[in-house]
């Protein structure tokens, strides 16, 4: 059995090929194709961009609705908070739009990948903050809820590195 296995890797070092020992991927698992991984991904973001439309339209909706709102003179708050709401919900909208197309049709942003930094930056941000909000108001019991909230902040801050290392690196070349 060694005979045959040192006589496959002589001719596969010999027609150019890699040793079985420089491959990360153990000998006994069937290699799939490219395909069906790129397949489920491409099908995953299909459906996350059609979930994000879908909250895009509804934000649009509520665009319109203060936007109408404000021009009536109808609602009983204050001017600056019904601009508040609809300059929050129309960038929201506008922003869960653009993603979904780029998921949808499979572009990348100008810069490439899906999100910016400073986005990332921004939702880990949130995550963070909404940890501390959960403790302040409710507690220790709220305590594993908001360190699952602070892990995924700082998972963001480090995904937010990474695009930006990227990018620079990117640029560089």
């Amino acid at each position: 059995m060694s005979e045959g296995r040192s006589a496959q890797s002589e001719a596969n070092r010999s027609a150019g090929h890699k040793s079985a020992h420089s491959t990360s991927i153990p000998s006994h698992i069937p290699l799939v194709g490219d395909r069906v991984p790129r397949l489920l991904a491409r099908g995953f973001e299909v459906c996350l961009g059609l979930l994000l439309s879908l909250e895009g339209l509804f934000l649009v909706g509520v665009f319109l609705a203060w936007l109408v709102l404000v021009l009536r003179g109808g609602p009983d708050q204050p001017p600056w908070q019904s601009a508040v709401v609809v300059l929050a919900s129309g960038l929201l909208a506008w922003w869960c739009l653009t993603t979904a197309y780029h998921l949808i049709t499979g572009r990348e942003r100008r810069h490439g990948g899906l999100l910016s930094p400073l986005v990332l930056v921004l939702a880990g941000t949130a995550c963070l903050g909404i940890g501390v909000v959960l403790l302040v108001e409710y507690g220790m019991p709220a305590a594993p809820r908001a360190v699952q909230f602070g892990f995924g902040g700082f998972s963001l801050f480090g995904l937010a590195h990474l695009h930006a290392r990227r990018r620079r690196n990117r640029r560089a070349a």
